[in-house]
């Protein structure tokens, strides 16, 4: 008997014991943070002298300030021009290349994941040198000097074309999983029926795959909000960049400017105000897509 007990009470440890590193680790670098954070937010402190409770007064300054608002308007640029591409020709090449009857399918997913494997560091390198107004590989060969890195038009349609490329190949393969959860045996019934291939995509495929959809486009949106590093490293360096140092500027840019300056209340408020809007569009997407009523 008390080895019975001495058994169940081991099994009953045993998985809080493996959970546990996870759960330490989460409460240490991340709850506590956050919550330090959200306090520091109502703070001005620079990091060394004695911090001043100033209340809403760094979510007031932030929501007045002219650059906050030019850094959403280009995050929100940067989303929705890159959305339509890597949404919907991925899904049409998934659609294509997740047929059994395609050859070589195996050969052209490869190709097609790629560039999400490639170091987005390396992406942007070749960008860089594909898009230098005078010694780029584009102007070169048109013999042009357009301004893709120094004009903020321009600017904002290259960091688009880095992110659509970096971020393809990733829609792609969520897409072709997704694809795996429709029934073969209920499109095949839906052609002996005399459904048209589209009429099978647009009423069995699509909503049988709306889940994967709301997942696609809910990590999208969460990644585009915090996006900071194909900007930086496309057009940090750009021989424009002091003259239009806002073209490509996000709102994480915009929180680490914040953070390298020492205002850490502000920064701390600009991050929470990131995080309200985050939240804020998921449960928008989640209402729109309504998963869960089919």
């Amino acid at each position: 008997m008390t080895k019975n007990k001495t058994k169940r009470s081991k099994d009953g440890i045993e998985p809080y014991l493996f959970v546990l590193p996870f759960v330490v680790s989460f409460i240490l670098f991340f709850m506590i943070p956050s919550a330090y954070s959200f306090v520091l937010s109502f703070y001005k402190y620079n990091g060394y002298s004695t911090a001043t409770f100033v209340g809403f007064r760094n979510y007031f300054r932030i929501f007045g300030y002219w650059h906050f608002w030019e850094s959403l308007v280009n995050t929100l640029v940067f989303y929705v021009g890159h959305f339509i591409p890597v949404f919907v020709i991925p899904f049409l090449l998934a659609l294509a290349l997740g047929s059994q009857k395609t050859k070589f399918r195996g050969l052209y997913q490869t190709l097609v994941f790629l560039p999400n494997i490639v170091s987005l560091v390396a992406s942007a390198l070749v960008f860089r040198i594909l898009l230098g107004t005078r010694s780029g590989v584009i102007n070169s060969l048109i013999g042009a000097h357009i301004p893709f890195l120094e004009d903020a038009i321009y600017m904002k349609m290259s960091v688009i074309s880095l992110m659509v490329w970096h971020g393809f190949g990733w829609f792609f393969i969520v897409f072709l999983a997704g694809l795996t959860t429709v029934s073969e045996e209920l499109k095949e019934a839906a052609s002996i029926d005399g459904a048209k291939p589209y009429q099978v995509v647009l009423h069995i495929t699509i909503p049988i795959m709306k889940p994967v959809f709301l997942f696609a486009i809910v990590m999208d949106m969460i990644s585009t909000l915090k996006l900071f590093v194909e900007p930086q490293l496309l057009l940090g360096t750009s021989s424009n960049a002091k003259t239009i140092p806002q073209a490509g500027d996000t709102i994480i840019t915009l929180l680490y400017d914040n953070l390298n300056n020492g205002v850490y209340g502000t920064a701390s408020a600009i991050g929470w105000i990131l995080f309200l809007i985050i939240l804020g569009v998921s449960i928008l997407q989640f209402r729109v897509l309504q998963v869960g009523e089919d």
